[in-house]
């Protein structure tokens, strides 16, 4: 069960970090793939950043932190030499795009409900989409297992973590690419992004007020 702590406190994510179950994931992520494991933090507190902002409930800014910290979490089932690769086959894009659905099984098993189903969407509000790309996929055997949630606060969850998680990869030097300039990041957001354009508006503010 997710634990509600003060949505206030400076500490917020390493507050969540911090339990158990959690903790052993991020540790797993950080000797797998230390950029994904900084990446994650970030996007983790960008995400709960907005989720003030917008004035989230407490326990909606709570799986806001959650998400961004595990969003990425199953990388850990992706080989590390792919990951740190600067180029991909398509055969091995193929395979790091199964990551958001590797993080859903994996989250299901502590029983975040909500936590999953944002992570197993937060690519889907991107311009090329996966794992779902709108298609009707009811019949897929996959998607029967998961049992996803599309809720609204759901939606709204995974569009603010779409918003923090492109950003992030933008703003940052990734093996794949060096960070990027101001006007180049809000372009390719503005581009990537397909989800509701106030949370990348939000994202960009925040950038800009930080120079």
């Amino acid at each position: 069960m997710i634990k509600l702590i003060h949505p206030g406190s400076e500490y917020f994510v390493q507050c969540i970090a911090k339990e158990p179950n959690i903790q052993d994931f991020l540790s797993r992520l950080k000797e797998h793939s230390k950029e994904t494991y900084e990446h994650s933090y970030r996007v983790a507190s960008l995400c709960a950043d907005i989720g003030r902002d917008l004035d989230f409930s407490a326990y909606d800014r709570i799986c806001a932190g959650y998400s961004g910290l595990l969003h990425d979490i199953g990388k850990l089932q992706i080989l590390r030499d792919i990951l740190e690769k600067s180029s991909l086959t398509k055969e091995e894009l193929s395979s790091i795009r199964k990551h958001s659905r590797f993080g859903f099984l994996m989250i299901r098993k502590l029983g975040y409900h909500d936590v999953m189903n944002v992570i197993v969407a937060h690519h889907e509000y991107k311009i090329d989409p996966y794992p779902r790309n709108g298609d009707d996929r009811r019949n897929d055997f996959r998607n029967a297992e998961e049992r996803r949630d599309k809720s609204d606060r759901i939606v709204k969850l995974a569009q603010v973590l779409a918003a923090a998680d492109i950003y992030d990869g933008l703003s940052y030097q990734r093996s794949y690419k060096p960070p990027f300039p101001r006007q180049m990041i809000e372009e390719f957001l503005k581009q990537e992004y397909v989800g509701d354009k106030k949370y990348a508006d939000l994202v960009l503010e925040r950038h800009y007020s930080d120079e």
